[in-house]
């Protein structure tokens, strides 16, 4: 579990490797939740004593759904993964694209993590607009640049 007051681009390795996270500060379009949201994460924001309640070591469950944090662990029901055959994707994929707007501009999608690229690949837009460099060179090297630059580290790989 990663608590925090906020998190911030240069903690993406670690929120790559929580099974969830829990801050003092935030909302639904705060930088925590972005992420949380595109890695697959339970995430709650804006908890306020986060940070002075839960204490490292803690054994806790984190339902995000409902936005609470149990002490230990807690069987928390999932709802069932729709399942749907190949022909039921190709027919939901031709009428997401008819239903697509059709704009005088083009569409681009900002993508923070590469590798998620096909959770999405089948919405309608044209192109990726705008993709972090940072996340790129995080996912290579292992850690932010601004954390290289502030650990005075020049070597890289």
């Amino acid at each position: 579990m990663l608590v925090t007051v906020m998190t911030n681009p240069d903690m993406i390795p670690a929120l790559k490797r929580a099974a969830a996270v829990v801050t003092d500060e935030g909302g639904r379009t705060c930088h925590a939740a972005i992420v949380s949201r595109e890695l697959g994460i339970p995430c709650i924001v804006g908890s306020n004593t986060a940070t002075e309640v839960l204490e490292e070591g803690m054994e806790i469950t984190v339902d995000a759904t409902r936005g609470v944090v149990y002490s230990g662990r807690i069987a928390i029901e999932k709802k069932p993964e729709n399942s749907v055959d190949a022909s039921q994707a190709a027919i939901n994929e031709a009428i997401l694209a008819q239903l697509a707007p059709i704009t005088g501009t083009k569409v681009y999608m900002n993508l923070g993590e590469s590798e998620l690229i096909h959770k999405y690949k089948n919405l309608p837009f044209d192109g990726i607009g705008l993709m972090r460099t940072e996340f790129i060179f995080s996912n290579i090297v292992g850690a932010h640049p601004m954390y290289l630059v502030k650990q005075d580290n020049k070597t890289i790989l």
